[in-house]
């Protein structure tokens, strides 16, 4: 719960390995913020069997708008998600999680997600309503194909937003010179 969530808070990120992702650190574009919340060691040891495995595909289940995202692990961070969204862990061998994910962008996975949802102002997803959802599953190297682009594209977005957020910051700087 949130007041959970606000009791185990690490205030000093440098202290922690274990972080939590909320809805509005999965970008829309597709990927997850670097800048995530810490909490504390103590609190996330007792959180093992929710952590985060390398190509979960992580997807909102209350917000007004779905987003989705594929977590990519790094180095020793522990990463478990909060009440509002849903990791979804897949058979590598038969589903690339970056296909999914694209799938899950394009108008047919919108239509299947809309066909789930429940709820007018904030949808809302439950895991049972997922496992309904039927993936169209091409062979793997059509898969990893796609997978491929859908991870470039990210990639290069993500770099751009970076790039605009530089540009955006010495603009104000200007006037210091």
């Amino acid at each position: 719960t949130a007041k959970e969530l606000d009791e185990i808070v690490s205030l000093d990120k440098n202290e922690t390995r274990y972080y939590v992702v909320n809805v509005s650190d999965v970008q829309p574009e597709g990927y997850i913020v670097s800048n995530l919340q810490g909490i504390r060691s103590d609190a996330g040891e007792r959180l093992a069997k929710y952590y985060l495995e390398d190509g979960d595909l992580i997807i909102t289940a209350k917000n007004s708008i779905v987003k989705t995202a594929v977590y990519k692990a790094e180095d020793d961070k522990k990463i478990i998600l909060t009440g509002n969204l849903i990791a979804i862990r897949l058979d590598k061998n038969k589903c690339d999680p970056y296909y999914l994910q694209a799938f899950l962008n394009s108008e047919d996975g919108e239509n299947e997600i809309t066909s789930i949802q429940t709820g007018t102002t904030i949808k809302v997803i439950n895991p049972k309503g997922l496992q309904e959802i039927m993936i169209p599953l091409k062979s793997m190297s059509d898969q990893k194909e796609i997978a491929t682009l859908c991870e470039k594209t990210i990639q290069e977005i993500q770099d751009l937003k970076n790039a605009l957020n530089m540009k955006i910051e010495s603009l104000g700087m200007i006037y210091q010179r």
